[in-house]
């Protein structure tokens, strides 16, 4: 049956209940209580990272998309329509390897985080639905450990059936 549990992964991973303690310390009115909250939500930023990056990034190809479409866009202070390109310097260039680096650098992390997390919660759902599995089955079919007896509940509704039959309204039995 399933072993682990996925909350006891982030738990294991983050060595603590970390929202359980802010609960804790803000339902008692203490006043460290927005510093627990920054520091949980500071926790929470290199998951919510790629969501806005991935905000700004639309953003930004809407604007090159518009502009590319929009003859007004184009000819904005910004886009510089129709003039000669001008040569760009060697801060510019370096700066912008340093860029296209960087988030090579970041998006192969993230993938490969990404994969190593896939391949854990894929393990728990695994765990869980063995354990949902053996559960229907017992709960159905019952348990036949010394001890820890349940009948099942098939078994209950044939023996209710029969009960139900034997105490039928209609038979003769129960004439007086």
């Amino acid at each position: 049956a399933g072993t682990g549990e996925v909350l006891e992964v982030i738990r294991d991973w983050r060595e603590s209940d970390e929202m359980q303690e802010v609960a804790n310390v803000c339902a008692g009115g203490d006043p460290a209580c927005g510093t627990l909250i920054t520091s949980y939500a500071q926790g929470l930023a290199p998951y919510a990272a790629p969501f806005f990056l991935s905000v700004i990034a639309g953003l930004l190809w809407h604007v090159c998309c518009w502009v590319a479409v929009s003859r007004t866009c184009r000819k904005a202070v910004c886009c510089r329509e129709r003039l000669l390109p001008r040569p760009a310097s060697i801060k510019q260039k370096l700066l912008s390897v340093l860029i296209v680096l960087t988030t090579s650098v970041v998006i192969l992390v993230t993938g490969l985080v990404n994969v190593d997390a896939n391949s854990t919660l894929t393990t728990e759902i695994n765990d869980l639905f063995c354990l949902l599995a053996v559960f229907g089955s017992e709960f159905l079919n019952g348990r036949r450990i010394v001890g820890d007896e349940f009948l099942g509940l098939n078994d209950i509704i044939r023996r209710t059936d029969s009960l139900l039959e034997t105490l039928d309204v209609d038979s003769s039995e129960l004439r007086t």
